[in-house]
């Protein structure tokens, strides 16, 4: 069988949740796939039941268990699975979530439509009912972008246009050698900063907004868990990566990730840790983005950088909130 599309999911501890996502990965209607899991030495049962799923399925989609005995983390996980596989497209999922039947069709019809397409995004359905759905919304938005600044201003959208996830996208496995596209390892959110270097070099995308990725909110996970030193953590490592980047982070992608880290900063959560995460932001705004600011000749952020330390330093918890709500009318 030639594999056209690789499928790799992480698993960790979500025995309760694989065998939903596996089915619909077997009840693919394209012929062609290959299904990498990567265990991350789960230690509730999650590998036994992927082994009896491989084991009872006779369907034409290649399923494979990699099993660790150590744990590693989600980002490791992800990179193992890449080496693995063999596929013209890469297609990431969570363990906890699921596809349509027609979700890898669907995606490869437009990557063939459009050839050349570095990665083709798809929509998503938040599960269950109730939960803000807020990506891939309908309104100027185009089956096919071409162009690295139209796919950037996509990707910048504060109106929550398209996810900076890894999961959902079926991307070109050229392009992911060609640029590295690996995920950080030893923090958590890596796909977030992931997605920044998925689009800073892409120059043709294709985009469906059929809801073929279906996301569950799963209380207690990476994503939906309460905010915690690693959380803070992440944003500041993806934050000084982003900035530090080798190609020049352009004016309206700047704007958006000072949008997003400027809640980190601000956020109430943060006074109640432990003083060396507040102090690690300090540092990294002072040490980097503001000389990076003053170096582009841009005072005006510079002023709002200043203005952010003097409020978080103070500790003006009304005037955080009023700055806050600012930065998001601003950007």
């Amino acid at each position: 069988m030639d594999v056209r599309v690789s499928i790799i999911i992480p698993s960790y501890n979500t025995s309760a949740y694989i065998v939903r996502c596996l089915d619909s990965v077997a009840a693919q209607t394209f012929s062609g796939l290959e299904c990498i899991i990567v265990d991350d030495a789960s230690s509730d049962g999650t590998p036994e039941k992927i082994r009896r799923f491989i084991a009872d399925y006779t369907g034409p989609v290649a399923f494979r268990l990699v099993a660790h005995d150590t744990n590693t983390g989600v980002s490791a996980v992800r990179n193992a699975g890449t080496k693995l596989a063999t596929g013209e497209f890469i297609y990431y999922m969570d363990s906890d979530d699921q596809i349509t039947p027609d979700c890898i069709r669907s995606l490869v019809a437009l990557a063939d439509r459009y050839p050349g397409v570095d990665f083709v995004q798809s929509n998503a359905r938040v599960l269950p009912a109730g939960h803000t759905q807020y990506w891939a919304k309908k309104g100027g938005i185009t089956e096919y972008v071409e162009g690295n600044e139209n796919i950037r201003k996509l990707f910048s959208r504060t109106d929550g246009q398209f996810p900076p996830f890894c999961w959902g996208k079926l991307v070109a496995r050229r392009y992911v050698d060609k640029y590295g596209l690996d995920f950080l390892e030893g923090i958590i959110h890596s796909d977030q900063l992931w997605t920044f270097h998925l689009v800073e070099h892409a120059e043709k995308m294709a985009v469906t907004l059929e809801p073929s990725y279906l996301y569950h909110v799963v209380p207690g996970s990476i994503t939906t868990g309460s905010p915690n030193a690693r959380k803070y953590d992440a944003w500041r490592v993806l934050t000084e990566k982003i900035f530090a980047s080798a190609t020049p982070v352009p004016d309206f992608q700047r704007k958006y990730f000072y949008k997003r880290f400027s809640r980190v900063v601000l956020s109430s959560d943060i006074t109640g840790m432990e003083p060396r995460v507040l102090q690690d932001w300090i540092a990294l705004i002072e040490g980097q983005l503001i000389p990076a600011a003053r170096q582009r000749g841009c005072r005006g952020e510079v002023r709002a950088l200043k203005f952010m330390l003097f409020l978080r330093r103070h500790n003006m918890t009304w005037m955080r909130v009023l700055y806050s709500h600012i930065m998001r009318r601003m950007f």
